[in-house]
């Protein structure tokens, strides 16, 4: 995975204090949009506390008083994107056709797409904020996805190949995964073109069919 090779520290940031009530959620969820959509126009080179506190419409203290830092609001908003993939991905499977074709092309599609978000703010996400920043949250991610896929595969029966479904489960998502995050990294016209989107789904079912 792309992400920065500089140092972590050892706990990962996060916000001096989580909201408690329905406005200071308001304002919570202000901040990390209004991030997100300063690093798609600026990139984080254009990334400060004042910018983002004028995008959200909130005091510079409103921002400080949430996040310590321009570091703490990233892992933040990394903890989310993991949090939205589980539920975009949990959403297009259920509104697909009952066929593996048509699930795996729609989960698929939503991961590399701009459906799950700006390719600048993924780009930024990638390459500014290390693995550990966003661990607790991406394991627990990573389990739930993995619970979906196995309950999935499991309802194709026969039409499935024989293997270590863990396993298999692991090495599909993880594969998707990168491949999608390399697209983001390297080859963002991929995102959205149908060329690399059939070619994963195809990849995907060639893998677990028998």
């Amino acid at each position: 995975m792309p992400r920065t090779k500089k140092t972590a520290p050892s706990i990962e940031p996060g916000p001096k204090k989580l909201p408690k009530t329905q406005r200071s959620q308001d304002i919570f969820d202000a901040i990390l949009d209004a991030t997100a959509v300063v690093l798609q126009q600026e990139g984080i080179e254009g990334l400060t506390s004042n910018k983002i506190s004028q995008k959200a419409g909130v005091s510079v203290g409103s921002f400080y008083q949430y996040f310590p830092n321009k570091e703490s609001v990233l892992a933040e908003l990394s903890r989310r994107q993991e949090e939205r993939a589980y539920v975009l991905l949990r959403e297009r499977m259920v509104d697909a056709e009952p066929t593996m074709e048509s699930i795996a092309k729609s989960m698929i599609s939503a991961l590399a797409s701009e459906d799950f978000g700006d390719i600048e703010m993924r780009r930024t996400l990638l390459g500014q904020v290390p693995l550990a920043w966003a661990r607790s949250k991406s394991l627990e991610n990573d389990q739930r996805l993995q619970d979906m896929v196995n309950t999935l595969l499991d309802s194709f029966g026969d039409e499935i190949r024989d293997g270590d479904r863990d396993v298999m489960t692991f090495i599909l998502i993880h594969l998707v995964e990168q491949l999608v995050e390399a697209a983001v990294w390297r080859r963002p016209d991929l995102i959205g073109d149908p060329r690399f989107i059939n070619e994963l789904v195809l990849l995907a079912l060639r893998y677990i069919r028998p």
